[in-house]
């Protein structure tokens, strides 16, 4: 009889099944999710303060308020002689943008961006914010289309807003700055130039410009991940994970 040389590991490798890669958990998330959806916390919670901050009544808020006023402080706001009729003492357009039109020579009335934008950010950080805890808060083993609607939902409204901030920043008109030209952080506009103004507003403005930029992209990103985070894709990918694995192990 002819005795073979064997390997008594070999055959109990060869005798026993392999045992099955662990099946996801439903309420785990994978580290790329957990590093978007923290990043996206972060960068909503900073675009949420800059928003408020922007939007107070003796500043940006306050501005708006000038500038949408219609005929309220139209005599004040701009060219008194061209704007306003003096001997009747009324005004001669119906709204600020209408007067600056044609004071200025414009082709269209002119648009007041940051009116839009800060509201936008404070609620693209809001909602960017609600998604995250969304995330962490909601079971996708209780109720997986609740889940999945509810967070998509959520997301789509905070990359809405946050891009809408980032596109509307840069249509920001008026200085706020008094006759002298000195900066005023209050609720005062200058329309002398004509044109937009983003490249003379303040740092904290082109923060918010920045940041809903940030956020729009990593509430993409949480997106993907919370997509692939689901229990099954990850048991989709399972079967090419292992493959990987022992083509790696054979090769080595």
């Amino acid at each position: 009889m002819q005795y073979e040389n064997y390997n008594s590991e070999q055959a109990l490798a060869n005798t026993v099944p392999a045992a099955a890669a662990p099946s996801p958990k439903t309420g785990d998330k994978s580290r790329a999710s957990l590093l978007l959806l923290t990043l996206t916390a972060c960068l909503g919670l900073i675009l949420l303060f800059l928003g408020c901050q922007l939007w107070r009544h003796h500043d940006v808020s306050g501005q708006c308020s000038l500038a949408r006023s219609g005929t309220t402080y139209l005599d004040e706001l701009g060219d008194r002689d061209f704007c306003w009729d003096q001997k009747a003492n009324r005004a001669k357009y119906a709204t600020f943008e209408a007067c600056l039109k044609d004071m200025c020579n414009l082709p269209s009335e002119p648009y007041f961006g940051q009116c839009d934008a800060v509201p936008l950010a404070i609620a693209g950080g809001t909602l960017a914010v609600a998604y995250v805890l969304a995330c962490f808060v909601l079971s996708y083993a209780g109720d997986p289309t609740m889940y999945v609607a509810s967070t998509n939902l959520l997301a789509a409204a905070a990359f809405g807003c946050a891009v809408a901030c980032f596109i509307t920043s840069f249509y920001r008109w008026g200085l706020q700055q008094d006759d002298s030209g000195t900066r005023q952080d209050r609720s005062v506009i200058a329309w002398q130039l004509c044109t937009t103004t983003y490249a003379q507003s303040r740092g904290e403005y082109k923060a918010m410009t920045a940041f809903a930029m940030f956020v729009s992209l990593s509430t993409i990103g949480g997106m993907i991940a919370e997509r692939y985070n689901t229990p099954e894709i990850a048991a989709k990918m399972q079967p090419r994970g292992a493959a990987l694995v022992a083509e790696q192990e054979n090769f080595m």
